[in-house]
């Protein structure tokens, strides 16, 4: 008995394998079609190769046949790809499509300047470096709160060098670091081609524990000494002036927006490590010449009262914050006598 239904299956398909290899119409080969698209993107993939997205196709000219197209052209932003048919799909929507990244960096060669804007030169910012760390370890990051400002607590802390309990993240430093800056620039240089900046960045911070050790080992040599030297300070000052004391750890919005370390009795103190004091006299006027680094002549618009230079170990300098000059080297010409404990 015959199946009429496979019949017909065999019958359908004969004709259209006929109408296919025969008709000298239909010579797939040669045809293209041309795509508008508004923008492109590149989102990082959790696996696979990376693609290019081309979203919000409009056909210009021609049809999309999928696997009887000889390319497919791309037009916008400037651009125009051509891409080989096969190299390209579009997404189940039909609204986008996409290729490999690698294929359509040998189609053209600087998409990745295009694409991720590279043409920055992977300059690193502060603002970049902030928001890379907000993103690389969420469940660290804190927002700011009634002694704290927005930062990283509880991980890679000053409390774990010093032994003494902080919880602020030695990796908030790493915007003010030009050296720490500079080391991510060189490492972002040899292999963040063909990705987006702050994507690498994340990635990096959250992946690659030796480079972080590296930074993180950079940036604490460098707040080591300004850190001990504020403990030996405020030690100092607490130990031969009674009355009330209140101290600012690491990260406070009072050090670190107003510039203050510690108030006693109600006199607000910024410490400033010490290379030596030298009193000095000019035409009759004494003054006193005072080695140290990060002195802002700005201070003065700010609430605090004194300023304590010191260095462990030795005699702390505390000057009225008033009547004094930042040189362009760094150093302070204070024209108040101190107090010396």
């Amino acid at each position: 008995m015959i199946d009429k239904n496979k019949y017909m299956r065999d019958i359908i398909r004969k004709i259209l394998k006929e109408e296919f290899y025969s008709s000298p119409q239909m010579d797939y080969g040669d045809n293209s079609v041309t795509f508008g698209f508004e923008s492109m993107g590149s989102p990082k993939p959790k696996f696979g190769q990376r693609k290019v997205f081309f979203n919000k196709l409009k056909t210009l000219e021609g049809q999309f046949l999928s696997g009887e197209n000889s390319e497919v052209i791309l037009k916008g932003n400037g651009l125009e790809l051509n891409i080989p048919a096969k190299e390209f799909r579009l997404t189940k929507k039909g609204d986008s499509g996409f290729v490999d990244l690698n294929v359509l960096k040998r189609i053209k060669n600087n998409i990745g300047d295009l694409l991720f804007n590279n043409i920055s030169k992977g300059i690193i910012t502060s603002q970049l470096i902030r928001k890379a760390l907000k993103m690389a370890f969420k469940s660290n990051w804190k927002e700011e709160d009634k002694i704290f400002s927005a930062g990283l607590r509880d991980i890679h802390t000053i409390g774990e060098k010093t032994g003494k309990g902080e919880t602020w993240s030695i990796m908030n430093f790493f915007d003010t670091k030009k050296e720490v800056q500079k080391k991510i620039e060189q490492k972002w240089s040899k292999e963040g081609q063909g990705e987006e900046l702050l994507e690498w960045l994340v990635d990096t911070f959250k992946n690659d524990e030796v480079f972080l050790r590296e930074l993180i080992e950079i940036q604490w040599r460098s707040i080591k000494n300004g850190y001990e030297t504020e403990l030996y300070v405020s030690q100092k000052l607490s130990d031969n002036i009674s009355g009330d004391k209140e101290f600012f750890p690491p990260g406070s919005k009072v050090d670190r927006y107003g510039s203050i370390d510690m108030i006693i009795n109600g006199k607000s103190y910024q410490v400033k490590p010490l290379t030596y004091v030298k009193e000095m006299e000019k035409e009759g006027k004494k003054y006193y010449y005072v080695k140290t680094y990060g002195m802002k002549n700005y201070y003065k618009e700010k609430n605090i009262d004194y300023i304590a230079y010191g260095k462990r170990g030795g005699e702390v300098y505390v000057f009225p914050n008033k009547n004094y000059i930042v040189t362009n080297d760094g150093a302070v010409l204070h024209f108040e006598s101190p107090q010396i404990y």
